[in-house]
Protein backbone atom coordinates (compact mmCIF):
# COMPACT_ATOMS: atom_id res chain seq x y z
CA UNK A 1 0.00 0.00 0.00
CA UNK A 2 1.27 3.47 -0.87
CA UNK A 3 0.23 6.71 0.81
CA UNK A 4 0.31 10.09 -0.84
CA UNK A 5 1.90 13.07 0.91
CA UNK A 6 2.25 16.74 0.15
CA UNK A 7 5.57 18.29 1.14
CA UNK A 8 7.34 21.60 0.70
CA UNK A 9 10.91 21.65 -0.60
CA UNK A 10 13.13 24.70 -0.95
CA UNK A 11 13.65 25.83 -4.54
CA UNK A 12 17.39 25.12 -4.65
CA UNK A 13 16.93 21.58 -3.30
CA UNK A 14 13.97 20.95 -5.62
CA UNK A 15 15.94 22.10 -8.67
CA UNK A 16 18.86 19.90 -7.68
CA UNK A 17 16.57 16.86 -7.36
CA UNK A 18 14.95 17.60 -10.73
CA UNK A 19 18.33 18.06 -12.43
CA UNK A 20 19.72 14.83 -10.99
CA UNK A 21 16.66 12.59 -11.02
CA UNK A 22 14.42 14.07 -13.70
CA UNK A 23 11.31 14.39 -11.55
CA UNK A 24 10.74 16.11 -8.25
CA UNK A 25 8.09 13.61 -7.15
CA UNK A 26 10.04 10.50 -8.12
CA UNK A 27 13.31 11.91 -6.77
CA UNK A 28 11.84 13.05 -3.45
CA UNK A 29 10.03 9.72 -3.02
CA UNK A 30 13.21 7.76 -3.66
CA UNK A 31 15.27 9.93 -1.34
CA UNK A 32 12.74 9.70 1.49
CA UNK A 33 12.51 5.93 1.18
CA UNK A 34 16.29 5.62 1.06
CA UNK A 35 16.69 7.92 4.08
CA UNK A 36 14.37 5.71 6.12
CA UNK A 37 16.71 2.73 5.70
CA UNK A 38 19.87 4.81 6.09
CA UNK A 39 18.43 6.28 9.31
CA UNK A 40 17.64 2.83 10.75
CA UNK A 41 21.19 1.58 10.07
CA UNK A 42 22.75 4.79 11.36
CA UNK A 43 20.76 4.56 14.60
CA UNK A 44 22.09 1.02 15.12
CA UNK A 45 25.63 2.36 14.64
CA UNK A 46 24.98 5.31 17.00
CA UNK A 47 23.68 2.96 19.70
CA UNK A 48 26.87 0.89 19.36
CA UNK A 49 29.19 3.91 19.37
CA UNK A 50 27.86 5.74 22.41
CA UNK A 51 27.27 4.50 25.93
CA UNK A 52 23.76 4.76 27.31
CA UNK A 53 24.90 7.54 29.64
CA UNK A 54 26.38 9.49 26.70
CA UNK A 55 23.07 9.14 24.86
CA UNK A 56 21.19 10.27 27.99
CA UNK A 57 23.42 13.33 28.22
CA UNK A 58 22.87 14.26 24.57
CA UNK A 59 19.11 13.69 24.83
CA UNK A 60 19.02 15.91 27.91
CA UNK A 61 21.05 18.60 26.10
CA UNK A 62 18.72 18.53 23.10
CA UNK A 63 15.72 19.66 25.18
CA UNK A 64 14.77 23.24 24.19
CA UNK A 65 16.96 23.21 21.06
CA UNK A 66 15.85 23.72 17.47
CA UNK A 67 17.11 21.23 14.87
CA UNK A 68 18.59 22.41 11.58
CA UNK A 69 20.60 20.11 9.29
CA UNK A 70 22.23 23.20 7.78
CA UNK A 71 23.80 24.04 11.15
CA UNK A 72 24.89 20.52 12.09
CA UNK A 73 28.55 21.52 12.40
CA UNK A 74 27.65 23.28 15.66
CA UNK A 75 26.29 20.14 17.33
CA UNK A 76 29.55 19.11 19.08
CA UNK A 77 29.88 22.66 20.44
CA UNK A 78 26.31 22.52 21.71
CA UNK A 79 27.04 19.31 23.60
CA UNK A 80 30.29 20.75 24.96
CA UNK A 81 28.41 23.83 26.19
CA UNK A 82 25.78 21.63 27.85
CA UNK A 83 28.55 19.89 29.78
CA UNK A 84 30.49 23.05 30.52
CA UNK A 85 27.57 25.30 31.47
CA UNK A 86 24.99 22.82 32.79
CA UNK A 87 27.27 20.10 34.18
CA UNK A 88 25.55 17.35 32.19
CA UNK A 89 28.73 15.28 32.11
CA UNK A 90 28.66 15.15 35.92
CA UNK A 91 24.89 14.58 36.01
CA UNK A 92 25.14 11.55 33.71
CA UNK A 93 28.61 10.33 34.77
CA UNK A 94 30.14 10.81 31.31
CA UNK A 95 33.80 11.28 30.38
CA UNK A 96 33.71 14.65 28.63
CA UNK A 97 36.87 14.05 26.62
CA UNK A 98 35.76 10.65 25.35
CA UNK A 99 32.36 11.96 24.28
CA UNK A 100 33.83 14.98 22.49
CA UNK A 101 36.36 12.75 20.70
CA UNK A 102 33.52 10.60 19.35
CA UNK A 103 31.46 13.61 18.28
CA UNK A 104 34.36 15.40 16.63
CA UNK A 105 35.26 12.27 14.63
CA UNK A 106 31.68 11.71 13.47
CA UNK A 107 30.75 12.39 9.83
CA UNK A 108 28.14 15.12 9.31
CA UNK A 109 25.70 12.58 7.84
CA UNK A 110 25.77 10.52 11.05
CA UNK A 111 25.54 13.66 13.16
CA UNK A 112 22.42 14.77 11.26
CA UNK A 113 20.69 11.47 12.06
CA UNK A 114 21.84 11.69 15.69
CA UNK A 115 20.56 15.21 16.29
CA UNK A 116 17.35 14.67 14.33
CA UNK A 117 16.64 11.52 16.37
CA UNK A 118 17.40 13.23 19.70
CA UNK A 119 15.36 16.29 18.75
CA UNK A 120 12.41 14.17 17.65
CA UNK A 121 12.14 12.82 21.20
CA UNK A 122 11.28 16.33 22.42
CA UNK A 123 9.55 17.84 19.39
CA UNK A 124 8.22 14.92 17.33
CA UNK A 125 4.54 14.10 17.23
CA UNK A 126 4.59 10.78 19.12
CA UNK A 127 1.25 10.08 20.80
CA UNK A 128 3.14 9.55 24.06
CA UNK A 129 6.79 10.26 24.86
CA UNK A 130 8.45 7.03 26.08
CA UNK A 131 10.90 6.92 29.00
CA UNK A 132 14.43 8.06 28.11
CA UNK A 133 16.01 4.62 28.14
CA UNK A 134 13.26 2.94 26.08
CA UNK A 135 13.69 5.56 23.38
CA UNK A 136 17.47 5.43 23.44
CA UNK A 137 17.76 1.66 23.19
CA UNK A 138 14.99 1.39 20.60
CA UNK A 139 12.14 -0.19 22.54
Amino acid sequence: MVKKATIRIGSAIAESIINEMGSLTAGATYMLEAYYFVRQQTLREIRELFTLDELRLMLDAENAVSFSPALIGGFPGHIYDAMNLDGLDRKWGVDRGALMEKLNAMPFSTMIVLEEWLNYYWYGKMPERPPYDNYLVGK
